[in-house]
């Protein structure tokens, strides 16, 4: 069984979709972000992290506290685009969404910027992986959108791109297993 690193295959994701990207922005928990966890894979391929302003990251904590208590809504979402633009601001040439919580609202995000969400990144390569395509997902994949929408091919009436991912998994599955 293959082990999937989401950190890595967004990285990937972003370089061969971005070839020579200097900055990236990162949305995640405070957790994240002190132990480094995307900042290093991205330092080693010549990249730079933007994180967001202390005042923000305390912003972005209070909305993933609020989606972990099942309250995903406006305020989170404006929680996101504005930390997600003020990276844009500073530099940031894409921004990768890197907290599942945030994924939730990840659709509202309007920026100038191609938006990646690990998450998503993560779902899209098992599916491709199952349907035997090789290499990370990319803009050339007809399922990705960007500029502030979710790489997926998500519609508004199904809000959840990494719940579609992985459905999809499981139709594969089932149709190469057959009918139970």
């Amino acid at each position: 069984v293959p082990v999937l690193n989401m950190i890595q295959l967004t990285r990937d994701a972003v370089i061969a979709d971005r070839p020579g990207i200097r900055s990236v922005g990162v949305l995640a928990s405070t957790a994240v972000l002190t132990t480094r966890l995307y900042a290093e894979p991205f330092a080693a391929s010549a990249v730079d992290v933007i994180q967001p302003s202390a005042r923000l990251q305390d912003r972005l904590m209070a909305a993933i506290r609020e989606a972990k208590a099942g309250r995903c809504g406006q305020a989170t979402a404006a929680a996101l685009c504005t930390a997600a633009n003020e990276l844009a601001d500073a530099g940031a040439e894409s921004i990768i969404v890197a907290c599942t919580e945030l994924s939730l609202v990840a659709e509202a995000v309007r920026t100038d910027v191609r938006l990646y969400d690990s998450a998503q990144v993560l779902a899209e390569t098992i599916v491709s992986k199952v349907k035997g395509r090789k290499g990370p997902p990319t803009t050339e994949n007809p399922t990705m959108r960007h500029a502030g929408v979710h790489i997926s091919d998500a519609r508004p009436s199904e809000p959840c791109p990494v719940g579609m991912a992985l459905r999809d998994l499981v139709d594969i599955q089932h149709n190469q297993q057959g009918p139970t």
